[in-house]
């Protein structure tokens, strides 16, 4: 005969058959374990502890039940996991303007005349010096991601990598304190 219940964290309504009383098993809903109770069980549910501010600035709220990041709120039984992903800066261009401007200048050295070289080495010296400070001012862009049921986000994107960090790890601090 199956009996039925609900997931002790997320309320998901499951059933079990009168052999599985007992036994432990992982919510299809929410992905955590639990031990699948007898039928004449009196235990309810645990109530929420009240919800906890782990985190908080002008941009990001972490808590114990969610996550608020700028107009988009998460519920924190639903992320899986978070992490610190990085796209490395486009320095693509840059390196072109390196590498073309001292072209230049060999170009203007082997062409005989004063005035080549000299307009040769004002083009090498604009070339490299944008090439250089485009490289310098180039950053790598930090995210953090967030991963559910339905797949994984990138919630959170900064060029500071103290930033993200902390708030990863808030992020995860709750989810531990969730569990």
């Amino acid at each position: 005969m199956d009996y039925k219940f609900e997931c002790i964290h997320c309320g998901q309504r499951m059933s079990a058959t009168d052999d599985l009383f007992g036994t432990k098993s992982v919510c299809p809903s929410c992905n955590r374990p639990f031990v699948i109770p007898f039928p004449n069980s009196t235990r309810q549910p645990a109530k929420r502890m009240s919800e906890e501010v782990i985190y908080t600035d002008q941009n990001v709220s972490v808590t114990t039940s969610r996550l608020i990041i700028s107009e988009t709120t998460y519920a924190l039984r639903n992320i899986t996991s978070v992490k610190t992903t990085v796209e490395p800066a486009k320095r693509g261009c840059a390196t072109i303007l390196v590498i073309v401007g001292p072209l230049i200048l060999f170009g203007s050295i082997v062409n005989e005349g004063g005035a080549n070289f000299i307009g040769g080495l004002m083009i090498f010296l604009i070339l490299v010096g944008a090439g250089i400070l485009w490289f310098i001012a180039s950053k790598n862009v930090y995210y953090v991601s967030i991963a559910s049921s339905s797949g994984e986000a990138k919630a959170l994107a900064s060029k500071d990598r103290s930033y993200i960090k902390k708030v990863v790890d808030a992020i995860n601090e709750a989810i531990v304190r969730y569990n």
